[in-house]
């Protein structure tokens, strides 16, 4: 028993002593910040005829190298595949295939290489050699603007492409590429001489391909020089759908015939039928689609020859001569609906045009069927509307509905009108000026009857109720921009600094006034007019017209209720 108690103790005291000197891991201290720091490679930068499949770099501490496939950035471009090795603080490149004769390659890891505590990336880690006898000298730089908010773009591709007889941005790979910092800012050094078209995209999926249908980009028009370079280039990123406008289907669907297109329409004209009856179409909800209505009682067999002229919103255009027909189904029509712009509760200027889009051409129309409610018993029908109808009459423009004063005016009228006896007083009249004195003199409600409209195919538009609000301009305040500029036209744009929506627009102005401004902070910007047609034009990079240019005016300015806000502007 004796020694079996000292062997407890043994094991007891032995078991201390091991936990005294396994520490475990120690939590807390600094945050390692320090970047690892090359310390030797193979080759060295700048090496000449260097004619080795191998690249070896070493660093001063453990590294990592999770991501280096993806952002690892080889220029010019190569499809060789390698593999990488990693030992401790040294990293081995094995290339499948040999460099290509007399070029100079650059190796920018940018973050492919981290330390493998705190994942920091070696600076500005670069690695140049050529396989000739001299290294490529040219280089560009500069940096990447959204073109519309004025903010420096992150992570955007820029991509030079050899000038050959066959070079496509929209199908090749760049001959060298970088992507921007956090600062908009890229450089591409060691480019060899010669000419290149230059773009610079989103690549949102990372496959080093211009997706023009979906991703944002710039682009320098013509080739150019790297040689003829010293300054830094700025370029100014758009979003808008660059693809080829093409048919991509035309069939008979139910009872219409429709035309469905590669990308987004923004206008179509019929220009020529060899039928003598009407054919009437519309433009989907999708804006993709062109659909036909038929125009023959029954349904013939006979097909209806039409060439249509349809523009995309680059202005491209495209001709195409088509045979419609259409056929016996028991599908439903389309339904006939109406969109009111502004929509119903918005706040609307003292004298607000309003727009209606029908999802169908309207045959018929009746105008006296717009009334104006004020409450239960009082209330007017709107006299000598005008109307303006786009080409397919799916779309009508009220160029002003009611001013605020002929509202008022007219309830001051009722209210001198309705007269009440004081010995005999109508309890009808009693009722009716009560409701006129609590009125809300800054809404009012427009009710469009049934059967104010009528489609081609006969439907009846249902009634529609539309509640608007008149600004109450104690609350709001304005603002008065005086701009200098040489000749120069222009779209004045007030934008809100919070929703980053424009709020008001004017065009062409020396002394430029915005009214009826909620309280709030805005910013100016100008859409440059340069061709002068009214039109600001978005460019279009398959015929190498960059966008008309945009001008900020930076500084935030807050307009205040009831106050007059003044800025000067030089453009």
């Amino acid at each position: 028993m004796k020694y079996i108690t000292v062997g407890i103790n043994i094991l007891l005291i032995l078991t201390f002593f091991q936990r005294c000197a396994n520490p475990g891991v120690v939590s807390g201290g600094p945050k390692d910040t320090i970047p690892p720091i090359l310390i030797s490679s193979y080759p060295v930068d700048q090496t000449l005829n260097f004619n080795e499949r191998t690249l070896v770099l070493e660093f001063n501490e453990r590294i990592a190298a999770d991501k280096i496939k993806q952002n690892l950035i080889i220029s010019p471009t190569t499809k060789v595949k390698f593999k990488h090795f990693i030992k401790k603080n040294t990293i081995t490149l094995q290339f499948e295939e040999p460099f290509q004769d007399t070029t100079t390659y650059t190796f920018n890891f940018f973050d492919a290489i981290t330390d493998i505590t705190e994942k920091n990336p070696p600076v500005n880690l670069v690695l140049a050699f050529s396989t000739g006898d001299f290294i490529d000298s040219l280089k560009i730089f500069g940096t990447v603007t959204d073109l519309m908010t004025d903010k420096r773009i992150e992570k955007a591709t820029v991509a030079l492409y050899a000038q050959t007889d066959s070079t496509n941005i929209f199908q090749d790979t760049p001959t060298y590429f970088t992507t921007t910092t956090k600062s908009g800012s890229f450089a591409i050094n060691n480019i060899k001489y010669g000419l290149y078209k230059l773009i610079a995209f989103e690549d949102a999926n990372k496959n080093l391909s211009f997706d023009e249908d979906e991703e944002q980009y710039a682009f320098q028009p013509g080739f150019i020089n790297p040689m003829n370079l010293t300054d830094s280039l700025r370029f100014y990123s758009y979003q808008i759908d660059a693809s080829e406008l093409k048919v991509n289907s035309a069939r008979i669907n139910g009872r219409y015939y429709e035309i469905r297109y590669s990308k987004q329409i923004s206008n179509y004209k019929i220009l020529d039928t060899d039928s003598v009856l009407t054919i009437n179409s519309s433009l989907s909800d999708d804006q993709e689609s062109l659909r036909f209505y038929n125009p023959f009682q029954g349904y013939p067999k006979d097909s209806i020859r039409v060439i249509i002229e349809v523009i995309d919103s680059l202005k491209n255009t495209t001709v195409d001569t088509t045979y419609i027909k259409f056929q016996e189904s028991s599908r439903k029509k389309v339904e006939f609906t109406v969109q009111a712009n502004p929509s119903s509760t918005k706040t609307i200027k003292p004298e607000q045009s309003l727009l209606l889009k029908f999802t169908k051409p309207v045959k018929t129309w009746d105008l006296s069927k717009f009334k104006v409610v004020l409450d239960s018993m009082n209330s007017f029908y709107l006299q000598n509307l005008e109307v303006k109808w786009n080409h397919n009459y799916t779309e009508a423009l009220f160029p002003q509905l009611i001013k605020r004063k002929e509202l008022l005016d007219s309830i001051a009228l009722w209210d001198k009108t309705i007269q009440i006896d004081s010995l005999n007083p109508d309890t009808l009249n009693v009722i009716r000026k009560t409701l006129l004195s609590k009125y809300d003199k800054f809404s009012y409600q427009l009710n469009i009857d049934k059967q104010s409209f009528i489609s081609i195919e006969d439907d009846t538009l249902a009634a529609l109720d539309l509640k608007y609000k008149f600004p109450n301009t104690e609350n709001l305040g304005t603002m008065t921009v005086n701009v200098k500029s040489d000749s120069l036209q222009y779209f004045i744009q007030l934008i809100s600094a919070q929703k980053k929506e424009v709020q008001q627009q004017l065009y062409s102005c020396s002394t430029c006034r915005f009214t009826d401004i909620p309280p709030g902070k805005y910013t100016i910007r100008f859409l440059i007019d340069s061709n002068k047609d009214s039109i600001w034009s978005v460019g279009n990079i398959r015929k190498d017209l960059p966008p008309e240019p945009v001008k900020h005016f930076p500084k935030e300015t807050e307009v205040r209720s009831n106050f007059d806000m003044l800025l000067d502007i030089s453009l």
